[in-house]
């Protein structure tokens, strides 16, 4: 089950990607993360495989160089500028230290999945509607993959939703104001080894 979970997390983690890793930013902030928002805090509602419902929260901020996800009692916050990545288990208050890259890579699995011409590429690309999620006027397509029709609405480069037959999470509330202390390890939280 505990494996389950973190199996879980890790999706939300590669389905929240697009909004992550966008672009590189240009010039001399080329260390970073570029996003259209400045700041943002989304809560999503996922639903798994098994019907099982959760909720998640991807908190970001100077345009994504400083972003948390949030689920389970767990959390990986991350530094783009500093490169640094941590896991954060609240019902211990323990933290490890993670491989940024291997964060970044993650995240970045899912980056063809926009209005873009690389999503135009996959079988049954369909421009759809406009849908209002989370009071936001979110682009939504769809198109098949490994035989599944996946879902997808995107509201300035922020994945609002996405649903497969099987799994989703949508977006049930977008606020630009971000919970202070967001981007960094607890002090009473004790650094354990990986």
């Amino acid at each position: 089950m505990k494996t389950m979970i973190r199996f879980s997390f890790w999706v939300v983690i590669m389905a929240i990607a697009p909004m992550v890793c966008m672009a590189q930013k240009s010039g001399d902030q080329s260390n970073g993360i570029r996003l259209k928002v400045k700041s943002g805090n989304i809560a999503y509602k996922v639903t798994t495989q098994g019907g099982k419902e959760q909720v998640a929260n991807f908190i970001f901020d100077d345009f994504g160089n400083y972003f948390r996800i949030e689920m389970n009692g767990e959390c990986s916050i991350a530094d783009a500028v500093a490169n640094k990545a941590y896991r954060l288990y609240s019902g211990t208050k323990t933290y490890v230290e993670e491989d940024p890259a291997a964060v970044f890579r993650a995240l970045s699995f899912f980056l063809h999945t926009g209005d873009n011409n690389i999503a135009k590429d996959y079988q049954g690309f369909k421009k759809l509607p406009n849908q209002t999620i989370a009071d936001k006027d979110c682009v939504v397509f769809s198109f098949t993959n490994e035989s599944r029709t996946i879902t997808v609405a995107r509201w300035k480069g922020l994945l609002f939703s996405k649903e497969t037959p099987k799994e989703s999470f949508v977006a049930t509330s977008f606020s630009e104001t971000i919970p202070e202390n967001s981007f960094t390890v607890p002090a009473d939280y004790k650094l354990v080894k990986n």
